[in-house]
Parts: C-alpha cells; structure tokens; sequence
C-alpha cells in the first residue's frame, strides 16, 4: 500500500500587511503601509514637541505576526514611549502593540525625553525622570 503525503496550504492567521496611522494631537495622521514579508518600514513624522521649531522623527516600523513595533529615531537618539492607559508606567524606547486578527487596533502612547542611545536601551520606571514630549494616537489596520 502506497500512502501519499501531500502538503496542504494552510491559511495564515495574520494578514499579509497592515497600515499603520500615526496622529499627534491636533494633528493629522500620516500613514505607511508595512508587510509581512519587508524587514521593516519608515514613516517621516514631523513632531510638534511644544519647541518653537517642529521636530523632524522618523518612524520605524516591523509588522510581525500578531503586532506591530514602532521606534521612534530622531537624529540625537530615540524617543521613550509609553502607553497612556496604564497605570504601571513603564518607558521603552521599542514600543509595541498587539494585534488580533482583522481587527483595526488603536492606542494612545506617549513620547518622553530624556533621548535613547538605540531603540533597544533599558527599560525605565515610572520613578525615571521623564520629560513628557507628545502623545500620539497610533492606528494599526490589518488588510489581507
């Protein structure tokens, strides 16, 4: 008897991309669109930080399966970020949001100083001396 053993596709649990909208407050959302299959892509953001000049930021985004990481690079260094609805507090400079499935995905993080050496420096507390920069409202919608 001669068994056969044939691979099947199966349907991946995730999309094969998905848009990522980032808008400060009072501001409008500027968008990028990342796949699964890129390394990573950027989003130029022009980041309104209460200085009399705006502040040119860019964007690093991965989309891997089930969320989405974000830096945020300036030419100095990169911003701390934190979510805004949590009550622990803690700052990562390499902030990432989880996604379910198709369902577009929304959060409120803040940026805050003082500046990061890279995108993967120490964690800090809430009792680190952090200077809050802006809060973003990041959009993330999955497409298939």
């Amino acid at each position: 008897m001669l068994a056969f053993l044939v691979a099947l596709p199966m349907k991946s649990a995730f999309a094969a991309s998905v848009t990522v909208a980032v808008q400060q407050t009072g501001g409008a959302a500027q968008t990028v669109t990342c796949s699964l299959a890129q390394k990573g892509c950027t989003l130029p953001f022009i980041l309104n930080a209460g200085q009399a000049a705006q502040q040119s930021v860019t964007i690093n985004v991965v989309y891997t399966n089930g969320a989405v990481l974000l830096s945020f690079q300036t030419p100095n260094g990169y911003f701390y970020t934190r979510n805004m609805n949590g009550k622990i507090v803690f700052y990562n400079a390499l902030w990432n949001g989880a996604l379910q499935g198709s369902k577009t995905a929304t959060y409120s993080i803040g940026l805050s100083q003082p500046l990061a050496a890279g995108a993967t420096s120490p964690m800090l507390t809430s009792k680190s001396s952090q200077t809050p920069v802006a809060t973003l409202l990041i959009t993330a919608t999955p497409s298939p």
